[in-house]
């Protein structure tokens, strides 16, 4: 595949900041950590059929549940934002981070689940690879899967692992990087800002 010049590819983007592309491609990765990117799209990122097929073995999942407070949510995982001053959110989610990871895998197979695809890609394309974040010697968990049915949504936040630290926790995070993986998309909402 032929280098691109960034500030060439650059000007041929929308004004602000958000790349359309059909692979992820290092320079991406530079300007999202630059800062010069705000976005990278890549539509159709896995086919609708795949999609469809992950989607409907994902929902079938003994780990698929909603959240307590919101019932119109489903879920595989938990965020680390949930154990924010929560020693017993903390312990589970330090327990079972592997495990959802592990089972999401099994779940989807054939298929590789979407933030292992990403992270594939990410290491591949990076020079020092990509790992799973750590805290004092326990693997974060990547790969938070959510359905939003009919009526509920997600207020606009930014995913900010440093904020989420609690009590002086040590981490071998030097940079954060966030992805969404649509594998359903709906005619109205949803959007980003």
């Amino acid at each position: 595949m032929p280098q691109l010049n960034i500030s060439a590819a650059l000007s041929l983007q929308p004004q602000d900041n958000i790349i359309a592309t059909n692979e992820l491609e290092k320079w991406h990765l530079d300007g999202l950590f630059n800062r010069t990117i705000d976005a990278v799209r890549i539509k159709g990122y896995f086919c609708k059929q795949v999609s469809a097929d992950i989607s409907d073995k994902i929902r079938r999942s003994k780990f698929f549940g909603s959240y307590a407070n919101a019932p119109k949510i489903g879920r595989i995982g938990q965020a680390f934002f949930e154990c924010q001053n929560d020693e017993q959110s903390l312990n589970r989610y330090r327990e079972f981070s592997k495990v959802w990871i592990k089972e999401m895998r099994k779940e989807v197979s054939p298929f590789l689940s979407p933030i292992d695809r990403f992270r594939l890609e990410l290491s591949d394309l990076w020079p020092s690879h990509c790992n799973l974040a750590e805290i004092e010697g326990h693997k974060l968990f990547a790969g938070l899967v959510r359905e939003f049915k009919e009526g509920s949504y997600a207020e606009p936040h930014n995913d900010v692992f440093s904020w989420d630290l609690m009590n002086e926790m040590k981490t071998n995070i030097s940079n954060q990087l966030a992805a969404n993986v649509y594998l359903e998309t709906s005619e109205q909402g949803g959007e980003l800002r």
